[in-house]
């Protein structure tokens, strides 16, 4: 679609929400009433980037960076992956799920739980030629290390942050920055992660040589079809691309630019920077990004599945000028509310299909610290979770607070049990031939179960048996010598 039918059909919808017809017009209470916020992570140790996934029967899954060996710390931002679960009481007790080889980090976790009840994770290693590692556990095991599959390698050489999600078929997907090929590569797993389907590049030729893509960010249709936004660099920004694919990934509509640098829009030394994207049933895809004039925080939303554009509003206005500290990520509760997260506060604001709420400190009762590399995840409905890392005082620590909406609750559903374990990989066994019994040629003695307690009275007995014939032997040499006599 080129760019002038974008803006017409833009204007077309812009002036259906002023008349009335938008179908969220009617929506539900827009606000939050907010819990105090809980430290996750130790307060002496260095955490780094954070993520967060709700299964459906409710419960938080949470993970974390964390550098556990400051003398050999790794060529990246942590060297251990925690993990932590809220069964809406209690938080488990935070594991060391996975510990970096020497010489690799263990770096930005993003996880995703599939219908089938299974919590997925993919890290980096670090350094310039960093693998991405595969792993997964069932949820009702993820608290035992032992269960968590041994990691794989599914992606190299990957550059800064990945986006990581799954859909209503139990599909799996990968969007991230290729090192060498300064590109966006997309790949998928339709089988619970146990192989995956063939590495597509979707941004090349798109930049020039002084630029790379970075910062994808994933998003899928109840209609199937997969939304992919993401970055081009250098600092602090220079394009902001959209595509999206209805093949599972084969083919990918043309790019679209929806921001750049070169837009008069922007002060000098800004540009656009880690778009979001989040959708809501069949039809509807927002965007939010740290967009024009100094990094504020604009959102663009489409109502036919990305096939046309409103133009950007600002959200959060009071964080112009403030800085770049990660995703502002988005989360649809079960009224159709956009609820929308940002830095500082944290701060958190929703979108009723007329317009955005004022921005609210949503940690202010009982946190002083500064919040970065936000997200946000709704469960059941109406429970709205957010997740955060501290980098306002060394060692860097997570956080989380919950809130709860106005939108109706959702019942919690029954997990399916854990999938079968596959059979080990070999050859097919075959029926061997017969062979005759074996000939004993040492008599190990009686099996372990048909052995008699021991009787130390009897084995001293039966040890003298051999000493009272010596003896007697002896004797009668004695006497028969002195017969001869």
């Amino acid at each position: 679609m080129n760019s002038l039918f974008r803006r017409i059909a833009g204007c077309l919808l812009l002036v259906g929400l002023l008349a009335g017809s938008h179908p969220l017009s009617a929506a539900a209470n827009s606000g939050v009433t907010w819990g105090d916020p809980v430290r996750l992570s130790d307060p002496n140790i260095e955490a780094g980037q954070p993520a967060l996934a709700v299964d459906l029967s409710g419960v938080v899954h949470v993970v974390w960076s964390q550098t556990d060996e400051v003398a050999l710390r790794p060529v990246g931002e942590g060297d251990t992956i925690y993990y932590s679960s809220f069964d809406g009481e209690n938080w488990s007790r935070p594991l060391d799920i996975v510990v970096a080889g020497q010489g690799l980090a263990a770096q930005f976790p993003e996880i995703t739980v599939t219908p089938n009840g299974y919590l997925h994770l993919v890290y980096g290693t670090g350094g310039t030629v960093s693998a991405l590692m595969h792993t997964s556990v069932h949820v009702r095991q993820a608290r035992d290390i032992y269960a968590w599959s041994k990691p794989s390698a599914i992606a190299s050489p990957a550059q800064g942050q990945h986006s990581f999600v799954s859909d209503s078929r139990g599909y799996i997907y990968l969007a991230y920055a290729d090192f060498y090929t300064k590109n966006i590569n997309f790949l998928m797993s339709k089988d619970n992660g146990e192989t995956w389907g063939r590495e597509l590049e979707v941004s090349a030729g798109l930049q020039r040589p002084d630029e790379f893509g970075i910062y994808p960010r994933l998003a899928i249709s109840e209609s199937g079809r997969i939304h992919l936004v993401w970055n081009v660099l250098p600092w602090p920004g220079r394009l902001a691309y959209y595509t999206h694919s209805d093949d599972d990934g084969q083919t990918w509509s043309e790019p679209w630019l929806f921001d750049s640098s070169g837009s008069s829009a922007y002060r000098q030394g800004f540009g656009p920077i880690v778009p979001d994207i989040q959708t809501y049933g069949g039809n509807q895809v927002h965007i939010l990004w740290d967009g024009a004039p100094t990094v504020e925080r604009n959102h663009i939303y489409s109502l036919d599945d990305g096939e046309s554009w409103s133009q950007p509003t600002i959200v959060f206005p009071e964080l112009s000028q403030t800085g770049r500290a990660g995703w502002n990520e988005m989360a649809f509760d079960a009224g159709g509310i956009l609820h929308a997260v940002s830095i500082i506060g944290p701060l958190h604001a929703s979108w009723d299909g007329l317009g955005w709420s004022a921005s609210q400190d949503i940690a202010l009762r009982a946190y002083t610290g500064d919040g970065e590399m936000m997200r946000i995840k709704v469960g059941l409905g109406n429970q709205v979770h957010v997740l955060w890392l501290d980098r306002n005082v060394s060692p860097f620590t997570v956080w989380y607070v919950r809130g709860r909406s106005g939108a109706a609750a959702v019942a919690p559903l029954a997990i399916p049990d854990p999938l079968p374990q596959a059979a080990p990989a070999g050859p097919t066994p075959t029926t061997a031939p017969a062979l005759p019994e074996p000939t004993p040629t040492l008599d190990l003695g009686e099996p372990e179960e048909n052995i008699r307690p021991y009787s130390p009275g009897k084995a001293i007995a039966v040890g003298l048996i051999p000493v009272l014939l010596i003896i007697a032997t002896a004797a009668a040499v004695v006497i028969k010598k002195r017969s001869a006599v």
